[in-house]
């Protein structure tokens, strides 16, 4: 099966004497392009082996008492209302509206009491960290951002349930960040989330901070 493969390119420019061109800061102007290619794949039912990790597998265990009543506070006071609904498209779990007129998180109706609290702390993240004021950059595209708000998200939605008490999603929310956090602008995996890392610990601990946590420790 031949699939459309993606990558981002790019060049120096130089004049006709083969010099780089310098931008205004006097750093090299560079040309930005996208690359689109034929890819050669099987489909997984000629495939044989152990069931491939999924972003989207569902948590076990249960949330300590008052979690989500607490995360629900949270996003409400945030200027958001939360709800629980199933008209959400395939395996999605949440989405946050980016309309400032209708604000609201919706969670998944039939999603487990664990599920659920994941969803919300990973919603309220997004919140928190700004990313939906920058919706026009929730893209994988050229000069998209999606990849690296996704691994925000994630990351602080599991240190701020680990921080409550809840810690049995540590492979789920592992996997995920692995599927988002892949390789972007020249950038690797470990480069992503180290990048990721300063703005989920500012917007870790405001939340913690702002906010009534009643496992918080």
């Amino acid at each position: 099966i031949v699939i459309a493969g993606y990558s981002p390119r790019q060049k120096e420019v130089v004049d006709e004497n083969g010099k780089p061109v310098l931008d205004e800061n006097g750093e090299p102007k560079v040309k930005r392009w996208s690359q689109f290619f034929g890819v050669g794949v099987f489909d997984i039912s000629q495939t044989e082996g152990d069931p491939l990790p999924t972003a989207h597998r569902e948590m076990t265990g249960e949330p300590p008492a008052g979690l989500i009543q607490n995360l629900e506070d949270a996003i409400a006071k945030k200027g958001f209302r939360v709800e629980y609904t199933d008209d959400l498209p395939g395996e999605v779990k949440g989405a946050t509206s980016t309309d400032p007129l209708n604000k609201r998180v919706q969670i998944k109706a039939s999603l487990n009491e664990a599920g659920r609290a994941r969803t919300l702390a990973h919603e309220l993240f997004h919140i928190a960290a700004g990313h939906i004021e920058r919706a026009s950059e929730y893209h994988t595209g050229h000069d998209g951002a999606r990849n690296a708000m996704e691994v925000e998200a994630e990351s602080g939605a599991y240190v701020l349930l680990r921080a409550n008490g809840m810690d049995e999603h540590a492979e789920t929310s592992s996997t995920y960040i692995a599927g988002w956090a892949g390789v972007r602008d020249g950038r690797d995996r470990a480069q992503m989330v180290e990048e990721a890392a300063k703005n989920v610990a500012k917007t870790t601990k405001e939340l913690l901070t702002d906010f009534t946590w009643d496992n918080a420790n």
